[in-house]
């Protein structure tokens, strides 16, 4: 519930609305709540009625209080004076329809009263129509103050219809998205969802396959970031991202442009990846400045936009850009707030000829609690002049403006298109590298989402610095990037004519990767004669052995890189010096052949001496041999 304090001020007539004002420093702090309010549309036999909550920060009793409604004396004719009414209503001639007196307030001690007036009693002019302004009014305890203003629309005659197509967007974190579905579950309301951030939602998919639903790309980017700078790969992305990483039941989804910029790049990009039209985003204003109408009454909804320089023709979709305002940030979670969406479609109505549709869009600003369907949007729906049409229908009506747009319109707001650029390579490598494991969602999904959300539209509008915020995730994700990698030093060694080189290679990620080792040489003294496929184990190092041929030696710098299936770089290259000498392998060879021949023939010259020296008997050995032999027995 929302709480004003407004500046004492009487209501139009002082002496009609019986308010006093008056400014008495020593007294209490009051302050008012509306709690309910309603209806919206007052028919005869009716009656309109608000609860009010009076509160004092004092200890001290405030006595003597009193709440009364006033209302307008004549309707307020243009959406122009409802928003005065709303800020002043003190400008506006006023009369008081009900009163009440309140008990003490004290600190801790709140007072409530319900205000309801009759029709009967309001004096409202019959076989007409008209928006009215109320002001709740305190009074008493030495001050008069304005508590809360709004308004309500009196039917006794006929409003002409106003078709109304509302499009909800639901896009970014998975809460949000959530909350936003939740608000626009009305089943009037047609979607426009990121398709992957419905999918990661349980069970929601399923509900809004009955839904009229649009798709936008992953994470719904800045096409005008993306127009401005190298980002036509980010946008193939996040559309191969919608596309497919989703449910079956929000898949061939057919996709909207949202843009928060009318410029000739910007509606060419979406042309370019077949966006079947584009939505102005209300929050940035951007307007057609001249455009051609089909006729009098209200302006169309849907321009045929030419783009000069291509000539390429685009269905632009324009929401009513002060009731869509008005839709995503009126007071929210007020309870009189539904009441002026509606009195406002009533005076908009009165413009058009029954049949003139009008679009209105939350746009990404939309402001809900997240816990139930807009009362808001219930409240439009259910006015009797609101005849609810599908976005299809609106698309389909011939009634046309055109325009022509050209040039570029680069904002302060825009991403750099170095930023732009460096989150478009990331995407890349992050694909790349994803290629390598059976599941690359593993990989790419993460990180992905990280950067499509720093050049989302939502970003566009809610982060000062962008461009700090992308230098501060690359290097996030570049560590990513670099999760497999050739770890071996900065020097190799190669002492024969021909050899395997090793390379060793380390995987940080969660997941095996399998990857093509490398190697190259702008040199003739080397030749690689191979390149092997190793599968890394997540959180392991594996060591590929790559055959080299010597040709002749020298010292060489060659080049080792991980490749994909596909031939695509995994992280970075790395030059390393290699030491050729296909020499020291045939010297080291003849001098171990050598010194194996003189070993031989040394192990044969004193094999033969030795042969010589026991086949000769010396005179003292005949002696030896005559003597007796021992028994081994000792005898006396």
């Amino acid at each position: 519930m929302a709480a004003l304090a407004i500046p004492a001020a009487a209501i139009g007539n002082p002496e009609a609305a019986g308010v006093v004002p008056t400014a008495e420093p020593d007294a209490p702090s009051l302050t008012g709540t509306v709690t309910s309010f309603g209806p919206a549309v007052v028919s005869p036999g009716g009656s309109i009625s608000t609860t009010v909550e009076i509160a004092s920060s004092s200890v001290e009793n405030s006595d003597g209080l009193a709440l009364r409604m006033t209302m307008t004396q004549l309707p307020l004719t243009s959406r122009d004076d409802v928003a005065a009414f709303l800020d002043a209503p003190e400008e506006f001639a006023s009369r008081t329809v009900v009163e009440r007196p309140l008990p003490a307030v004290s600190l801790g001690q709140p007072a409530r009263a319900n205000l309801a007036a009759p029709v009967a009693g309001l004096a409202l002019p019959p076989e007409t129509w008209g928006v009215y302004g109320l002001a709740v009014v305190l009074t008493g305890a030495g001050e008069s103050r304005v508590i809360d203003t709004m308004v309500f629309t009196w039917t006794d005659a006929p409003i002409p219809s106003l078709p109304v197509a509302v499009v909800a967007t639901a896009s970014g974190t998975d809460a949000r998205v959530g909350a936003l579905l939740t608000a626009a579950e009305h089943p009037s309301v047609t979607l426009l969802v990121d398709p992957v951030a419905v999918g990661r939602l349980s069970g929601v998919a399923g509900s809004l396959s009955a839904r009229e639903a649009y798709r936008v790309p992953a994470s719904n980017p800045d096409l005008a970031s993306l127009a401005h700078g190298p980002g036509a790969s980010i946008l193939e992305f996040a559309l191969a991202q919608s596309a497919s990483e989703v449910p079956r039941s929000l898949q061939g989804l057919p996709w909207v442009g949202i843009v928060p910029v009318l410029d000739e790049p910007t509606l060419q990009l979406a042309h370019d990846y077949g966006a079947v039209a584009n939505l102005v985003e209300p929050r940035y204003g951007a307007v057609l400045s001249a455009m051609t109408t089909p006729g009098p009454g209200l302006p169309p909804p849907v321009a045929n936009v030419t783009l000069e320089a291509s000539g390429n023709t685009i269905a632009l979709m324009m929401p009513e850009p002060g009731l869509s305002d008005l839709l995503a940030q009126y007071r929210p979670h007020h309870p009189a707030a539904p009441s002026r969406i509606v009195a406002e479609s009533a005076l908009i109505a009165a413009q058009g000829d029954g049949t003139q549709p009008i679009i209105l869009s939350t746009g990404s600003s939309w402001m809900v609690d997240g816990t139930q369907p807009s009362p808001v949007l219930a409240a439009l729906f259910d006015a009797p002049w609101v005849a609810p049409v599908s976005l299809a229908s609106v698309l389909s009506d011939t009634r046309r403006g055109t325009a022509t747009v050209s040039g570029v319109q680069t904002t302060e707001a825009d991403l750099s298109a170095s930023a732009v650029d460096a989150i478009a390579t990331r995407l890349t490598r992050l694909q790349h590298l994803g290629a390598t494991t059976e599941s690359p969602a593993t990989v790419v999904d993460g990180p992905s989402a990280a950067l499509l959300g720093v050049v989302s539209l939502d970003a566009r509008a809610s982060q000062a610095d962008r461009n700090g915020a992308v230098l501060d995730l690359l290097e996030v994700v570049d560590r990513t990037l670099e999760s497999v990698s050739i770890t071996s030093g900065s020097a190799l060694n190669l002492v024969s004519a021909t050899g395997n080189v090793p390379v060793t290679i380390r995987n940080d990620l969660d997941v095996a990767s399998t990857v093509t080792v490398r190697m190259t040489a702008n040199s003739p003294n080397i030749r690689i004669t191979d390149s092997p496929v190793v599968t890394i184990p997540p959180h392991s190092e594996v060591t590929a052995l790559i055959p080299v041929t010597a040709v002749s030696s020298a010292n060489v710098t060659v080049r080792l890189s991980l490749r994909n299936e596909n031939n695509d770089l995994i992280g970075t290259v790395r030059a390393v010096d290699m030491r050729v000498r296909a020499d020291w392998g045939n010297a080291a060879t003849a001098v171990f052949t050598v010194a194996l021949v003189l070993l031989l023939i040394a192990g044969l010259v004193r094999t033969v001496r030795r042969g010589r020296k026991d086949t000769r008997t010396g005179p003292g050995e005949v002696a030896a041999l005559d003597e007796p032999q021992s028994s081994g027995v000792a005898h006396d």
